[in-house]
């Protein structure tokens, strides 16, 4: 008999206690293993013996302990009528693993079961299953207080030599592995705050004055050894281990700042006691810098950057090939109301092209973050390039009412890489990757002349007419901006004028067979301050409004950007129509205006409106490659103060954070083979 294929499948059923001084972790899982037979043909399945048929000898190879391991079998024809041995059992028990503590307590562990066979790898292969995927089931974790578990699993297989063996022969193993993150909490808490706050209190030591050095250096001591007894403690509740942790590096670094502060004081005290205060302060001012330049510098360590591109794996593609699609689309009726194959979507932008093998005519300049990751993934990451026209319509969103389900109306970008023959080939879900992207608008603040208008009306029997001039300072807004309305009132008529109401309207046109129109106030002002107004009087007043989604949440229809999950996002820009542009081909067309309504008494109203622009502000232009590496020394030791943003959605324009970005991390996902998949695909979206 030759090597027979045997594809397994692994779900975590449930996670136990995570022991990182034993290195260990409790598990409970379902394993299936399944193999065709032939000599089951012709035979029948109800008097099935699994004793009797070949079997791939499977067992744990990294438990610890009693292992609790319940096997049954059955017999299943797929689709070429060839019979399957299904081998399924599950196991409870203590699992080794090496648990790397070298990012503690911000560390990811992984939580690994390798299934082996006492067959040698000439007998038996062990893959994973295409049909099924591994899954963990997160909902019954025990330690969720101290760990938060990961919702995808890897698989990967090896060869392992038995130490028992006296052959030299090689058996194969199957290992699916989980991952969890420390919930760090604790630490920062009980650790780091502690460490932070006795190494702060040592500059309060300056406060003695420099000529009584033996009572700051008590006081020094006294920290220090605190920090000493400290350590000791903590230590205590890690396994031994032969390197630092992070946690490790911070107290250490924090107990080097403190003899640092010792030593000064006692250099301060064979100073010369003319210079003594000069250089005292000039201690502690240095020192001050160094402290806080130390947490800068290490909190952007900890926590990095997330990017990515196209990883492609050769095994799984082999003579296919691999392509990248943009789609715009503009969603016209809720996902909830296709019925029988009619959609309420419309295509207005595709692009597609070859990213696997890559094309030599489709090569363009790797930017610098495209390098880094490159350089980080290995040779099987393949970029990719997209350019959307000028004309493409923007992300906008139709916020939804409470209880809507699917995909809300408006217009949506869609990044797709799949793996195919041919590029009109149609993509499956199990060999396809979907991320939602966003298309924003932006424009740069050039002079543009205020928007100004004026307006009269007449009464019956009045001598003048009611006069009302409205202004605003600018054209163009920022999301976040105040927007300030000029009122000028002349009233020469023979009415009193009660109040004024200023508001912002958005008016979002829906550009389909035919054109709806829909507005709605983002904005309201409502007084009758300097009210009531009585004829041949004046009124020249300020007002201040600003226009935020926040205040708009439970309006349904509201146009917003395009909106992803777990982000916040603004009120949608204004649309920027181009003389060559079909309104067709925007979908949503949003604009927006300032009304300024004067009520009168015992007669009719006044009102105008004034048009402007809201946009996102322009991005600095992206430096070239030597730029953005002298930039990146340069500022390898500089502390960069971020100023608060209104504005939700980032474009980069507050910093420059090429200077952070050599670090990232990855997590690799397991391949989704799925076949027959039920139910919805859910979009991954950033």
């Amino acid at each position: 008999m030759g090597q027979v294929t045997v594809e397994l499948r692994l779900v975590f059923l449930k996670i136990g206690e995570i022991d990182t001084l034993k290195e260990q972790f409790q598990a409970e899982a379902f394993i299936q293993a399944r193999w065709s037979e032939p000599a089951l043909k012709g035979t029948d399945i109800d008097c099935f013996d699994a004793n009797k048929f070949w079997n791939p000898l499977l067992f744990i190879d990294n438990s610890v302990g009693d292992l609790k391991n319940d096997v049954w079998h059955k017999v299943v024809y797929d689709g070429m009528d060839t019979p399957m041995i299904y081998e399924m059992r599950k196991i409870k028990g203590d699992f080794l693993e090496n648990l790397e503590l070298n990012d503690f307590p911000v560390d990811v562990q992984d939580l690994t079961i390798t299934i082996s066979t006492t067959r040698t790898v000439n007998e038996v292969l062990l893959i994973a299953d295409t049909n099924q995927l591994s899954t963990i089931n997160t909902h019954t974790f025990i330690d969720q207080q101290e760990w938060r578990l990961h919702e995808h699993v890897e698989t990967s297989t090896k060869l392992l030599s038995s130490p028992f063996s006296p052959s030299q022969n090689q058996h194969p193993a199957f290992s699916a592995t989980c991952h969890a993150a420390r919930r760090p909490g604790y630490f920062y808490w009980n650790v780091y705050f502690l460490i932070f706050f006795i190494t702060v209190m040592a500059f309060a030591t300056f406060s003695v004055t420099y000529n009584l050095p033996q009572n700051r250096l008590q006081l020094s001591f006294t920290l220090l050894l605190t920090a000493v007894t400290f350590k000791w403690v903590v230590v205590r509740c890690l396994p031994t281990i032969s390197y630092l942790t992070t946690l490790d590096k911070y107290v250490l670094l924090s107990m080097v700042m403190l003899c640092v502060v010792c030593s000064w004081h006692a250099l301060i005290a064979v100073c010369p006691p003319d210079r003594a205060p000069y250089w005292d302060n000039i201690a502690l001012i240095s020192l001050a810098i160094i402290y806080v330049l130390f947490h800068v510098i290490f909190f952007f360590w900890m926590y990095f950057v997330v990017n990515g591109v196209v990883l492609v794996d050769p095994e799984y593609v082999k003579d296919r090939k691999v392509f990248a699609s943009v789609l715009a689309a503009f969603r016209y009726g809720r996902e909830d109301l296709d019925v029988l194959g009619l959609t309420f979507r419309k295509d207005l932008f595709c692009s597609t092209q070859q990213i696997y093998p890559p094309i030599d005519d489709q090569k363009k300049p790797l930017t610098y973050l495209q390098q880094r990751l490159l350089r980080k993934l290995g040779p099987n990451a393949y970029p990719f390039y997209f350019e959307i026209p000028q004309n493409a319509p923007a992300s906008v969103t139709l916020q939804p009412a409470v209880g809507d389900t699917g995909k809300p109306c408006g217009v949506d970008y869609e990044l797709k890489t799949y793996v195919a023959e041919a590029n009109e080939d149609k993509s499956h879900k199990r060999s396809s990757v979907r991320l939602a992207i966003r298309k924003l608008t932006y424009a740069p603040e050039i002079p543009a002349p205020q928007p100004v208008i004026e307006a009269h009306k007449d009464f019956m029997m009045s001598p003048a007419p009611l006069h009302l001039e409205c202004t605003l300072d600018k054209e163009m807004y920022y999301h976040g901006e105040s927007i300030n309305v000029n009122v000028v009132v002349t009233n020469n008529s023979n009415k009193t004028l009660r109040k004024i109401r200023i508001s912002v309207k958005q008016y979002a046109e829906i550009c389909m067979f035919t054109n709806a129109h829909y507005k709605c106030i983002v904005a309201e002002l409502e007084t009758d301050e300097g009210f009531p107004i009585t004829p041949c009087s004046n009124l020249t007043k300020v007002y201040s409004l600003i226009p935020l989604l926040a205040n708009n949440k439970d309006k349904r229809g509201l146009a917003l950007d395009g909106k992803l999950k777990h982000e916040d996002t603004n009120l949608a820009s204004s649309t920027i129509i181009r003389n060559n542009t079909q309104k067709e081909n925007l979908g949503i067309i949003v604009q927006y205006k300032v009304k300024v309504k004067i009520i009168v008494a015992m007669g009719g109203d006044l009102a105008v409106e004034l048009p402007f622009t809201l946009t996102h502000p322009k991005p600095p232009p992206t430096p070239s490659l030597s730029q953005q590496l002298d930039q990146t020394n340069s500022d390898d030791l500089q502390a960069i103060d971020v100023p608060v943003d209104h504005n939700l959605i980032q474009l980069d324009t507050n910093f420059d954070n090429t200077a952070h970005d050599d670090d990232f991390i990855f997590e690799e996902f397991a391949r989704i083979r799925l076949k027959g998949h039920e139910g919805g695909f859910d979009d991954t979206e950033a």
